[in-house]
């Protein structure tokens, strides 16, 4: 600095960063407490601050050495816990959420604002968790596994194998060995209504279909109904020998009933009002269909 400049000077400087003046002022080179607008204080050399890409607030920037109480209290909200010793917030550390996962972060990340990767609800999906969601449906990946996204290879309870992306089939995708492709009208099927709502007292939608695999297509559907905000009851199941039979009750329905489109992905041309089931039911009774 060209000049000796006076305390109104520095404090003139020091505002138009956002940065307060804490305490007494000698000189430009000498440590001065100063305090940023989110309240951290520290000792700084106003000259390097001053400049005009000068050093901020270390707090805000993750490289101040705080102590452990220091880290404690910010996390504490958080439910967030740091394992570690009193490292420098550029170090890394063992963390602890209040689910009890663990897992190792630079401190400055965390006090940032990053979490628990394991309680992100955005992260992703693990070998077990996959398996998991599709074993009600007998299948398991038997292959490498990287991510949800990356094809692998998988194997269903009638022991046939075949490579897909995960994500597939947990959206409702199944076994092409076990599948006959396309509704074949002359091999046993399903009609099926299902009842979905917000508040199952003010009514909602009755979504109704046929399908030759029950399971498959409710887990397509239940993905549909749930990314529309709605809740869900699979209302009847009715079981025929053949699809034909099948398919007719579908088209007396549609072409007795006011069909309404409810927004939802497989029921925009296939759902009745909810307030309209007595007299599906009595439909169904009038032509004798049989559960």
């Amino acid at each position: 600095m060209g000049k000796r400049v006076s305390r109104e000077d520095v404090i003139e400087r020091l505002a138009a960063k956002g940065f307060a003046l804490v305490g007494d002022f000698k000189t430009a080179s000498s440590p001065t407490k100063l305090r940023c607008p989110n309240g951290h204080e520290w000792l700084a050399d106003l000259g390097n601050v001053l400049k005009t890409k000068g050093t901020g607030c270390p707090h805000c920037a993750g490289t101040a050495k705080l102590t452990m109480s220091e880290i404690e209290v910010r996390l504490a909200p958080r439910g967030i816990r740091m394992l570690g010793i009193n490292p420098r917030s550029s170090s890394r550390s063992e963390f602890e959420c209040s689910n009890c996962h663990r897992w190792t972060s630079r401190v400055s990340t965390v006090l940032n604002g990053h979490g628990c990767p394991h309680c992100r609800p955005n992260r992703p999906l693990t070998r077990d968790e996959v398996n998991g969601r599709l074993s009600d449906r007998g299948y398991e990946i038997v292959g490498d596994f990287k991510n949800a996204g990356v094809k692998a290879k998988f194997k269903c309870s009638n022991g046939h194998t075949w490579v897909a992306i995960p994500d597939n089939l947990l959206r409702g995708k199944g076994c092409p060995s076990c599948a006959q492709h396309g509704f074949n009208p002359d091999k046993p099927a399903y009609f099926y209504t299902i009842h979905f709502y917000v508040d199952e007292s003010v009514g909602g939608y009755i979504g109704f279909g046929t399908t030759k695999d029950i399971d498959t297509r409710m887990s397509y559907h239940r993905l549909a109904i749930e990314r529309a905000g709605y809740k869900y009851d699979l209302k009847d199941l009715y079981i025929f020998d053949s699809g034909h039979d099948a398919r007719a009750l579908e088209d007396i329905v549609k072409e007795n009933m006011t069909i309404i489109d409810s927004g939802v992905r497989g029921f925009r041309k296939e759902a009745v009002s909810a307030d309209d089931y007595i007299e599906m039911l009595e439909l169904l009774e009038a032509v004798k269909i049989c559960v």
